[in-house]
């Protein structure tokens, strides 16, 4: 069973309301769960604020942490809040436990910032939602693009709403997280408290996040916990292991070129040996998926690698790509969007990307003309990758 929080905000007359939610299953109104949990506030200062200045200091909305006891696990489910009882009624599903059964489908956007081509991606992810109900949603880095405007993660949450009401988030930090005050402050308060580094099991998946911008070179607290952490997958429980983190190790745009090479000496190996099967990227503007690689050579047993960091944030779409295309890069667009995984076994998996519904964009003195197909769809297929031969889990 699955112990499920749902995170809300309360403001005015209603954010001394205690922290208290509603879930029944879609199918049985009668089968009320209740549930209740803590909320708070944080404060940081504001963008050329003096520390020195009270009246420099945002103060938060408070956030509730909602924790909804002994959900079934792979259901869907109807809430509501406690400031809301008889307001509106949002629906989720729950993950599956590790080790259910296929398929298992979830979504993926970085950089998503708050204009209309922002609110077109999460249209875009909640349309699929409606199709196609899934539980979870991996951002790798940068949300909101507050860097240091503190108002604007509140306006960040009113924008992503229609979507993160439906789903949950594994998110890892980028740079715009880190902000222009104590970093991380607004980031882990409302959407990854703990660790900037963490591991979720879902279904046939370990996810495994990491923070591009934390020391990561071995024998830092970082590179420790991932050499553990990897010991400990059991691929005859998750036979897919993926990798999030926000600066792509590779990338054949001229943006943040070889920006994350210290990252990838340190790191790329360690996730190799362990046949990490996808890494999910952000930073660089635009979207590229990347042949399975290693040490920038093709190897079929090497990670598949997505660098989605087209989700529509107000720094424009990256298309000053490196020609020749590398003979590494699968396929590249320099526009918005996001996409999905759906694992269909132990060793497949139907990826596809989905480019927003806007022909053109109106940043100045660009236009980025779409030659491209409109959607990036494969399947992934890892049945070569001796991790699970090992495991047992396919014949030899």
């Amino acid at each position: 069973a699955w112990k499920y929080v749902v995170h809300y905000a309360t403001t005015g007359e209603a954010r001394w309301a205690p922290t208290k939610c509603w879930a029944w299953p879609a199918d049985d109104r009668s089968a009320i769960t209740t549930g209740h949990g803590t909320s708070a506030t944080y404060s940081n200062l504001q963008y050329g604020g003096i520390y020195s200045h009270p009246d420099d200091y945002y103060t938060s909305p408070y956030l509730h942490q909602c924790k909804l006891p002994g959900l079934a696990p792979n259901t869907r489910y109807f809430y509501r809040v406690a400031h809301e009882r008889f307001g509106p009624t949002f629906d989720f599903v729950t993950p599956p436990p590790p080790a259910s059964k296929f398929p298992f489908t979830f979504a993926v956007m970085a950089d998503v910032g708050q204009t209309k081509y922002s609110r077109a991606t999460f249209a875009s992810a909640k349309n699929l939602f409606d199709r196609l109900p899934y539980s979870t949603l991996v951002f790798p880095g940068d949300l909101s693009y507050a860097d240091g405007d503190q108002n604007s993660w509140d306006t960040f949450a009113d924008l992503a709403t229609p979507l993160l009401a439906h789903v949950e988030l594994i998110a890892t930090p980028g740079n715009h997280e880190v902000e222009r005050q104590e970093a991380f402050v607004a980031y882990q308060a409302r959407y990854a408290p703990g660790e900037l580094w963490h591991v979720e099991k879902r279904g046939p998946v370990t996810f495994i996040t990491l923070s591009s911008y934390s020391a990561y070179l071995p024998g830092s607290s970082q590179y420790r916990w991932l050499q553990a952490t990897l010991d400990e997958v059991d691929r005859r429980i998750t036979p897919w292991l993926i990798v999030q983190f926000h600066a792509p190790i590779i990338n054949s745009n001229s943006a943040h070129q070889g920006e994350a090479e210290a990252m990838r000496v340190a790191m790329e190996p360690l996730l190799f040996k362990h046949r990490v099967d996808l890494i999910f990227n952000g930073h660089v503007h635009s979207y590229e998926r990347i042949y399975p690689i290693f040490n920038f050579t093709r190897n079929e047993c090497g990670p598949t690698t997505v660098i989605i960091g087209d989700g529509g944030n107000r720094e424009r779409a990256a298309s000053n790509w490196i020609y020749p295309q590398p003979e590494w890069s699968a396929f590249r667009e320099a526009s918005f969007g996001f996409g999905f995984l759906t694992i269909t076994s132990p060793t497949q998996a139907n990826w596809t990307w989905v480019r927003n519904p806007f022909p053109d964009y109106d940043f100045p003195d660009e236009f980025v003309p779409h030659t491209d197909p409109a959607l990036d769809s494969i399947v992934i297929d890892r049945s070569a990758c001796d991790s699970r031969l090992h495991a047992g889990l396919v014949s030899a």
